[in-house]
């Protein structure tokens, strides 16, 4: 059970059911749209878990198996109309129609939606023609009753009290209530009764909506060479990775974002997955993080010393014609990096395919690079986008627009990872010690 309250705050008191995983309240749009996400993944999920099993529904799926096989879920979305009203905006278009797939696509995958609504008009025809059940209560006009599926003929001679109505057009009703007592106060006293003698009974509690916690820590390291664990991704909380077998990185963001922390992560995990074969080597200023780091086979924290590391990095793999990465340079970060001295090497050495690079700078820095070294970067089209403004920052530093969530939140170290033109919400994981 889950709870969309777009009205008064009445669902509150079910969130004291061990059933119900999480009531979430309209004026959090971006825990709206992330339940909304969930839900829809986990109708998609269900359905190719019954195409497997060649069932229509998930009736047929339990009369075959004989067990339950996965819960039924359902959704209270209370006030269509103020869900309306928050998502009826250019870039809240694709939430009203995710409702509307979620109703249509969600009653045979065992995911079903109650919705109420103090109108008819404003609710889309396709998403009432999805219900399969109304119940109509008291309306203003008779003809508002009628407009909901109740014959004229009844409607205009009912006398609706409250709870009083009308299912399926025709079948006159009056819809209980949890407790003697019919007033809000009572109710939830009695629901929050109920969810005491539940929990007692029950082994576990329903889950509650998935977040991406604003601090991760690494345990461990990859297991293949040249891969190393970076972030977390969202709603699924599951390790993304870098591999720098083929590619290099690029992390971008606005200063105090996490790049650093990005790198420190990156260099830790390439030195437990790789060993002592790796060469990796960084450049930075003074001022960098990466300096205390214990990982360096060769490093230059100083601008006076950016030239020297480049020279012996290019003497090292000059000659080396294969594909295999023999080092990796770290570099924190390109705004640092000045002068014609080191500029030009750094460019050539970069055409080396022994060499991989691992860099931080800001968004305008990567948008720009048309020429140099960095411009190898931006055609790798891959790159971990940091606190972006909006998705255009993201768009303009590798060519991908997210559809990011309204309303969410980007603390430090929270970002849009890019891979082979796929992206993703990601939160930086940091090393262990960190």
């Amino acid at each position: 059970l889950y709870g969309l309250d777009f009205a008064s705050r009445a669902l509150d008191p079910i969130a004291e059911l061990p059933h119900c995983g999480e009531v979430v309240p309209g004026d959090d749009p971006e825990r709206v749209t992330r339940l909304l996400t969930v839900l829809a993944r986990e109708v998609d999920r269900r359905s190719h878990l019954l195409a497997a099993e060649r069932a229509e529904n998930l009736g047929a799926l339990r009369a075959r198996t004989g067990q339950m096989v996965v819960p039924r879920i359902v959704l209270l979305l209370d006030s269509y109309s103020g869900f309306h009203g928050a998502f009826d905006r250019a870039d809240g278009y694709p939430w009203l129609t995710a409702l509307q797939q979620l109703v249509s696509r969600g009653r045979q995958a065992g995911v079903h939606v109650v919705i109420t609504t103090e109108r008819r008009l404003g609710v889309p025809s396709a998403l009432l023609a999805a219900v399969s059940a109304r119940l109509a209560l008291r309306m203003a006009t008779s003809e508002e009753l009628a407009s909901l599926g109740v014959p004229m003929r009844v409607a205009k001679g009912a006398e609706l009290p409250a709870g009083r109505g009308f299912l399926g057009g025709t079948e006159e009703l009056q819809v209980a209530c949890v407790s003697d007592d019919p007033s809000g106060v009572a109710q939830a006293e009695a629901l929050a009764e109920a969810g005491a003698k539940l929990a007692a009974a029950e082994a576990s509690r329903a889950p509650a909506l998935p977040a991406l916690p604003e601090r991760v820590a690494f345990r461990a390291a990859s297991d293949r060479p040249l891969v190393s664990p970076l972030a977390v991704v969202d709603l699924t909380l599951e390790t993304a990775e870098v591999d720098l077998t083929r590619q290099n990185v690029v992390v971008t963001g606005a200063p105090m974002s996490g790049k650093s922390c990005a790198l420190e992560t990156v260099a830790w995990g390439l030195r437990e997955s790789t060993g002592p074969e790796l060469h990796m080597a960084a450049l930075g200023s003074a001022a960098s993080p990466l300096g205390g780091l214990g990982v360096w086979d060769d490093a230059a924290f100083s601008r006076a010393a950016h030239a020297g590391l480049i020279i012996r990095l290019t003497e090292m793999l000059a000659g080396d014609e294969g594909v295999e990465a023999r080092a990796v340079l770290f570099v924190d970060a390109a705004e640092d990096l000045e002068g014609n001295d080191v500029l030009r090497p750094l460019e050539a050495l970069m055409r080396s395919d022994a060499l991989r690079v691992v860099v931080a700078c800001e968004p305008t820095t990567i948008a720009k690079a048309y020429s140099g070294w960095l411009s190898t970067l931006r055609r790798n089209r891959s790159a971990l986008v940091l606190q972006p403004e909006s998705r255009n920052d993201v768009e303009s530093a590798v060519g991908v627009k997210p559809s990011l969530r309204p309303g969410q939140a980007f603390p430090p170290g929270r970002g849009v990872l890019v891979a082979n033109r796929q992206w993703a919400l990601v939160q930086v994981g940091l090393r262990p010690g960190a």
